[in-house]
């Protein structure tokens, strides 16, 4: 692939369904490409980076400004994958064209591809993931970066069983993670949730000061695409 083109598989509008900035309107752009394989993964269309949808980085940006012309105010950039940092020159830049049009950009990364910190001063916050045994990911977690993180950032733990929860508790004893630590329920069905599991999880927050993340954009619009 040509350094000058990014392979995208969809940009679209919704609000943030997760995270720290849950509910905050937000144009996605959802990298192609992921060779991580996890099994929970909601977004398995985006693995396949034979599946081509090229744009330069100012195409990107055309179509990110079609969803603010009209309005007042500059929505959130989330960009996400798939597993953007598998095209690293692509999100480079990309990342700098957005930021110097003054969007705050959060970004989703799997915690299996080192973490450019050098881009920290246009990163408004990175989501990285804590990936556990249940997800059954090809490699395993870049550990060294969790002491590198920011208070704005955040550690995304999607857990299934107590298991998971024990782990969690575990690797965080050994790394100064300084951002918001997130306990994701892990839900069998796509749209759908367990409401034993959330609890046992929100007890877990209760007793260690994390924070429940539930996947709101699915409570509202199912699962489905583009939302």
């Amino acid at each position: 692939m040509s350094s000058n083109l990014v392979n995208i598989s969809e940009i679209f509008y919704s609000v943030q369904g997760e995270g720290t900035y849950t509910g905050e309107p937000t144009i996605f752009v959802r990298f192609q490409g992921c060779t991580l394989g996890c099994v929970w993964c909601d977004t398995k269309y985006t693995w396949d980076h034979d599946r081509e949808n090229f744009y330069t980085c100012k195409e990107v940006v055309v179509e990110v400004q079609k969803f603010t012309k009209d309005r007042s105010f500059l929505p959130m950039i989330c960009i996400t994958g798939g597993e953007p940092l598998e095209q690293p020159e692509e999100f480079h830049k990309l990342v700098y064209e957005l930021s110097r049009l003054d969007y705050d950009i959060e970004v989703e990364t799997s915690g299996l591809v080192p973490v450019p910190f050098d881009l920290n001063r246009y990163i408004d916050s990175w989501v990285v993931d804590l990936k556990l045994v249940s997800a059954k990911a090809h490699k395993t977690p870049v550990w060294d970066d969790l002491n590198s993180f920011r208070p704005e950032d955040q550690l995304k733990c999607v857990v299934k069983d107590q298991k998971d929860l024990k782990t969690v508790k575990t690797v965080l004893s050994e790394f100064d993670f300084k951002g918001t630590i997130l306990i994701s329920p892990w839900n069998p069905i796509k749209g759908t949730s367990d409401t034993k599991w959330m609890e046992e999880c929100a007890e877990f927050c209760k007793d260690y000061g994390y924070r429940l993340n539930l996947q709101t954009h699915k409570f509202i619009w199912g699962a489905k695409r583009g939302v």
